[in-house]
Order: structure tokens, then sequence, then C-alpha cells
């Protein structure tokens, strides 16, 4: 019977231990990065799997449609800058507006199928979906030029290059450019490794951060649905009152709404 007792004793100081040194149940074990900011953001029931592949279609992703700016030209004219100029902040007054991240530039004729068809294929796969918001995205509509005189724009016939993706670093430099024939893991290959440049602390890895963003959009994407419900459910149609329980959830929905835009902005922190 002692020896009994002395085992659960044991035991009970070894899981002390234990939970002591490996912080709070359930965490990942990543610990801190580089710059002291919780890892951890993981949680497993944030966890993305296939099923919830449908919330992530809800995710609008934050695409600018922009037109190519204008730089200064001879005798008082104007040309388009290049794309990798307008990425570099060249423009003057007309110079695109990026965040200190890295960019994608899509080059597009909306009118051509083919076009039409990558941007359908990448918005469908997850992956792409996720690691597209650790960068600038900004979409050009290759029926558009600017004229030679007055900095003027005018509609151009639509140009017989097919569309492209190209992928730039933090620091302005291309590393990637895809055609229409491009496939969305292709495309996530190069993301991940330009992820893992800009965000990385030496460890990390671009395709876990690209997890970690799949995780928490796509519980976003699940607590807006339920809001949606709860926000239906909150009037009784009967008495007119609120429903106590309705109210409650929905205070609870946003709290963790909250918390999740939190953890989403912690995810875009870029490492020095």
């Amino acid at each position: 019977m002692r020896a009994a007792v002395r085992y659960f004793l044991v035991v009970i100081c070894v899981l002390s231990v234990a939970f002591a040194q490996g912080g709070d149940v359930g965490s990942t074990g990543r610990g801190h990065g580089a710059d002291g900011r919780a890892a951890g953001t993981r949680h497993k029931k944030y966890r993305f799997d296939g099923s919830m592949r449908p919330l992530l279609k809800a995710v609008v992703l934050p695409w600018d449609a922009a037109s190519m700016p204008l730089a200064s030209g001879p005798r008082g004219s104007s040309r388009s800058c290049s794309v990798d100029e307008a990425v570099r902040g060249e423009g003057g007054s007309s110079r695109w507006s990026l965040r200190d991240q890295p960019t994608l530039v899509l080059l597009y004729d909306p009118s051509r199928a083919v076009d039409l068809l990558l941007c359908a294929r990448l918005d469908d796969d997850p992956a792409f979906v996720a690691a597209s918001y650790y960068f600038n995205l900004v979409k050009v509509d290759l029926r558009t030029t600017a004229s030679s005189k007055g900095g003027r724009r005018r509609a151009s016939r639509p140009r017989s290059r097919p569309g492209q993706l190209l992928v730039y670093d933090a620091a302005g430099k291309m590393t990637g450019r895809f055609t229409t024939s491009a496939s969305a893991a292709d495309v996530v290959r190069v993301l991940e490794g330009v992820i893992a440049a800009a965000y990385g602390s030496g460890q990390d890895k671009g395709s876990e951060a690209i997890e970690d963003m799949q995780d928490v959009l796509a519980r976003n994407a699940l607590l807006k649905n339920q809001l949606k419900l709860q926000e239906a459910r909150l009037v009784d149609p009967r008495t007119g009152r609120i429903r106590e329980a309705a109210s409650q959830r929905l205070r609870r929905l946003r709290r963790e709404l909250r918390t999740l835009e939190t953890e989403r902005r912690g995810l875009l922190v870029r490492r020095r």
C-alpha cells in the first residue's frame, strides 16, 4: 500500500514538473519566436482540415486593382513604369501604396478566359489563399495603358501576351514569374521561401506560416457564420425581446473574433 502511495506521489511530481516546463496543456511546444512573440497560435481547435475548405471559399482576397504608375519622360511626356519600378515605389504621385512586405502582382486581361482560369485556380487553393495574406496584392488590367502625352490614360487593344503572376520579396526583387499554365502548388512552393525569408526567425518554415494562417482564416470564417446565425436569433419574434442566451453567445463570438484578429496581425509581424 505504501509503495502504491509513493508511486502515485512520484507520478504527480513528474506531471507537475512537465506542466511547469511545457506551458499550457495543448500548446504546440514551439515556444516563442526570436522576437519574443508567442508562436503557439495553432491551437488544436483551429487546425485546418479538408472539411473546412468551403469556409476559405468565403474569404475574399484583398487584391488592389491598380494601374501602372506614370514616370516622367522627355519633353514633358510620361510613360508607364515597369512592374519592377512600381514595386520599388517609383511613379511619383501615382505610385502604388504598398506595405513593407513581399508583393504579388497579377497582370491579366479579364476578357481572356485563360487569365480568368488562373485567377480561379489560385482563389480555389486554401494554401494560396492563406499565403497571400503575407503579401501586398496588386492586380493590373492589361487592357489599360498610359498614353505618351500629358500623362492621360487610354484603353488599348488587349495585349497578345498571356497574363502573369509576379512574385517579389520584401526588398522588391522578383523571385518568381508564373504564366497562366502554372498550378497553385507551384506558386505556393515559391511563396513559402519568400515568406520564410520575410517573416521567419531562421528555423521557421514558410509552410508552417501558411498553415498557421489557414487555421486562423478558417476559424474566422466559421465564427462569422455562427455570428450571423446568432444575430438572426437575437430577437424573439413573438415577444420582440432580446434572447439572453443568444446575446451571450454573440458577446463570446465577438470576443473570439477579436482574439483571432490579434493572432492574424501577430503572424504578419516581420522578423528583422
